[in-house]
């Protein structure tokens, strides 16, 4: 069995043991495996079927194929890691059942089998192959594929990765066989040598779990207050080299992937040695104050790869689609209902 048959299998499982809806076992068919239920009404056929971390894209793939599939014996259930508002949402609409690992659920199967499940049993946990280096390079690597006009091109050479991230050969070798072993990348031609060449296979799942990582990790960062508009803090913005900060957040998203919502907080990237040695100062010369709560501006330390592949829009220095994406998770539901959108706009896988 896959790992991935086998993460959705044990996720199912544990939301019918933690119901007790009755009995159930697994049956491997030639394609997948099947669940069997037997519960008081008659007995059910559930066949979960993985889709990645849970965020719409994820779930609307998975979607797409079930329905081309047409009729089925069994139920597909839709299993994935923590399943976000929109993927739901989307699931439910498309008449699908779904479940995550935390034990969320809502299982519907005939002959009148429902389950359901709303908060979670369990800590949501992140997932343990991402480190620092790998989602920096997983990171270039995705902003590169975003800016490429021929998507099919083999992905840079160790060298070009290197100098886009700033981390050693090594740790671009060891992030693109991680990759490969989760099956995003695959290489081309010759194992090694200077004709190796690797090509995406799965940027979209390769997406989902970089964002889902991403958005747990917690920003070093400065809020201030001393502006009433959005107008007001960009304009104080550029007293700053555009060479040392990048906005991303609701205000790039609006510049990059409009949608009708209002922009509270200007979020602004600041390169390293900036925000290390100037910041203070610049806050002091604008008398911007630093707060606790109800910020209007938000300066977060950059990561140096976040210069790689950063963009001008209406002139102003916008971060990259991939790392806007990320931090629009962190913003809550509207800021995912806003990531979906430049994801579908901007990105388009």
């Amino acid at each position: 069995m896959l790992a991935r048959e086998n993460r959705a299998l044990r996720a199912l499982e544990r939301v019918l043991q933690v119901t007790r809806v009755g009995q159930f076992w697994v049956k491997d068919e030639p394609e997948h495996p099947v669940l069997t239920v037997e519960y008081e009404y008659g007995t059910a056929r559930l066949r979960p079927v993985w889709a990645g971390e849970g965020f719409q894209r994820d779930v609307s793939n998975v979607v797409t194929t079930l329905a081309d599939e047409g009729s089925q014996q069994s139920s597909p259930v839709i299993v994935v890691r923590r399943m976000s508002r929109g993927g739901r949402e989307l699931a439910e609409s498309a008449g699908f059942s779904w479940a995550d690992e935390a034990g969320r659920a809502r299982v519907v199967a005939p002959p009148g089998l429902l389950i359901a499940c709303w908060h979670p049993l369990t800590r949501d946990r992140r997932r343990s192959s991402w480190s620092e280096a790998t989602a920096a390079i997983a990171e270039v690597l995705l902003e590169e594929l975003i800016g490429n006009n021929d998507r099919s091109a083999p992905i840079p050479r160790s060298s070009e990765i290197v100098q886009m991230s700033g981390w050693s050969s090594s740790q671009v070798s060891r992030a693109l066989q991680t990759f490969d072993e989760q099956g995003w990348t695959a290489k081309l031609g010759p194992e090694r040598g200077p004709a190796s060449q690797r090509e995406w296979r799965d940027p979209s799942e390769a997406l989902s779990s970089w964002a889902a990582w991403h958005r747990e990790q917690r920003a070093e960062a400065v809020s201030a207050h001393g502006v009433g508009s959005t107008d007001e803090a960009i304009e104080l913005l550029l007293g700053i080299s555009k060479q040392s900060w990048l906005l991303s957040g609701w205000v790039a998203a609006d510049l990059v992937a409009p949608l009708a919502t209002a922009v509270n907080v200007v979020t602004v990237y600041l390169a390293p040695d900036y925000y290390d040695r100037q910041l203070r100062s610049f806050m002091q010369s604008t008398e911007l104050r630093e707060v606790e709560h109800g910020a209007r501006i938000v300066f977060w330390r950059a990561d140096q790869q976040l210069f790689s592949h950063a963009g001008l829009v209406r002139g102003l220095p916008v971060a990259g689609p991939v790392r806007i994406y990320g931090d629009l998770l962190r913003l809550g539901a509207r800021g995912e209902d806003a990531a979906e959108h430049l994801r579908d706009v901007r990105i388009g896988f």
